[in-house]
């Protein structure tokens, strides 16, 4: 998943009753879970796994909850849960090359990029994008965990 630069364009009770929907299918492998602010859906999460590695995706669909930290907190809450629930060895993501917020944030817990692909996806646009793979270990985690524990004392 790498990005929707107008959003994902669905309405909030639109996206609550597909991730709703998909919550009656139980799958260990891969899950959808619903971002919700004030009581209201406004994006979602993803992850899949195939051999303790797991992909992820964190999307605001509404534009307006973009850049308040909202999908930065439900990150580190999905990351926690594949670490230390799901026993992980690596979490893996895609985003676009533009999208330097999502970057910084996914840098900040400790993501290491691993490739530039050009042209690899087109967006809602109709516009060719440059994606970027990120890795994260379970240890470069680690390391960011134990700083901002350390920075909330």
């Amino acid at each position: 998943h790498a990005g929707y630069p107008d959003g994902i364009k669905k309405e909030p009770i639109e996206l609550a009753n597909e991730l709703r929907a998909e919550s009656l299918v139980i799958h260990p492998l891969r899950r959808r879970l619903m971002i919700e602010f004030g009581g209201a859906p406004i994006g979602d999460m993803e992850y899949r796994i195939e051999a303790r590695i797991c992909e992820i995706a964190v999307r605001i669909g509404d534009v307006a909850y973009q850049g308040m930290g909202i999908g930065t907190q439900a990150l580190v809450m999905l990351i926690e849960y594949l670490f230390d629930q799901r026993d992980m060895e690596k979490i893996v993501l895609v985003t676009i090359l533009e999208n330097s917020r999502a970057r910084h944030v996914y840098e900040k817990l400790g993501f290491v990029p691993l490739a530039v692909n050009r042209d690899s996806w087109i967006d809602q646009r109709g516009k060719r994008r440059t994606s970027v793979d990120y890795e994260l270990s379970r240890a470069g985690f680690e390391a960011v965990r134990k700083a901002m524990k350390h920075n909330e004392k």
